[in-house]
């Protein structure tokens, strides 16, 4: 009988310890959703999209010959964690574009495709930044490198970037649709690997802007573009 007792008390006592388990396994997960949730903003505040277009070149005098340039506007600033490693390590920046013509019939087709990076460093002796292109081997350019007193100077040119002569005039089809596309990011598989672990589990390291979307039609002939007029509104 008293064997009895003694396994009803202890098979009480794991019942409440599992239940306590549950209880703090459930606050985590609770806690863990509301720190994401409240990264969020940081996130959506470091690089925000505001502005992707097509002018066009004035490379050329010859119109046949003329191409577009990309233009694209970001709202770029650095959460304080990023700012402060970017003093002791380079941090580099790519900017995705892709230019297609939607078809309903299959995939869309792409016209032009690449990539644009850039290197931002800090100087700790003369206390300057740097901030300089590079290509997609990462070996940032010297020759263009401009240097800033201050950090917020240095991501001036994150925030209105141009890409000359994107695509060819004769690429483009009088009447038909375009999608221009942009997203500019911090590439966080270049940060040193305690922080690229950090970067998958802390928004604050994974700053991105979403994709830019601009729309637009070729004029006819080719030698602008009109915007596509708006939806309008439901009834």
């Amino acid at each position: 009988m008293h064997s009895c007792k003694k396994w009803a008390n202890l098979h009480r006592i794991k019942q409440l310890a599992r239940t306590w388990i549950a209880g703090l396994a459930t606050a985590w997960l609770c806690l863990l959703g509301a720190s994401s949730y409240a990264q969020t903003p940081t996130q959506s505040q470091a690089i925000e999209g505001t502005a992707v277009r097509l002018i066009r070149s004035a490379a050329s005098e010859d119109p046949a010959k003329q191409g577009w340039d990309l233009q694209a506007e970001f709202n770029v600033t650095l959460p304080s964690r990023l700012a402060e490693l970017a003093r002791a390590t380079p941090l580099y920046f790519v900017m995705d574009w892709r230019m297609t013509r939607p078809r309903w019939y299959w995939r869309d087709a792409r016209l032009a495709q690449g990539q644009l990076f850039w290197r931002l460093s800090h100087n700790p002796i003369t206390q300057q930044w740097r901030m300089s292109p590079a290509s997609a081997t990462l070996n940032n350019d010297a020759r263009f490198a401009i240097s800033y007193p201050t950090l917020d100077e240095a991501l001036a040119p994150l925030r209105r970037i141009r890409r000359d002569n994107l695509i060819q005039s004769d690429a483009l089809e009088a009447g038909e649709r375009y999608e221009l596309q942009a997203r500019l990011r911090l590439d966080t598989t270049q940060l040193p690997k305690p922080f690229q672990i950090n970067a998958i589990t802390n928004n604050d390291w994974a700053i991105d802007s979403g994709t830019l979307i601009s729309s637009v039609i070729a004029a006819a002939p080719v030698s602008g573009f009109v915007p596509v007029p708006a939806p309008a509104p439901s009834k």
